[in-house]
């Protein structure tokens, strides 16, 4: 009867972190957005600002700012696309 208690409260906890680390993981999934930026002769632009306005009711805005290689990247979270 001790063993069947101690196997069930396993068996439970295992199940319960799965469950919750599955949902955690699709609350949180993310795109990374990456690129550079250049001038029309194709020089990098440092400190560059971008602004990526996020749709599918999170209502928030995300910046990106250029390196001085004209790089950026940034994450942005998985939403519904409504195009």
């Amino acid at each position: 009867m001790k063993n069947r208690k101690i196997f069930l409260l396993i068996l439970g906890s295992f199940l319960f972190v799965n469950l919750f680390h599955f949902n955690t993981a699709a609350a949180t999934a993310k795109y990374l957005i990456s690129g550079k930026i250049t001038d029309s002769n194709l020089r990098s632009i440092d400190g560059a600002k971008l602004v990526f306005e996020l749709e599918g009711g999170l209502n928030s805005i995300q910046v990106a700012k250029t390196n001085n290689r004209g790089n950026y990247s940034i994450y942005l979270p998985v939403t519904k696309y409504t195009g």
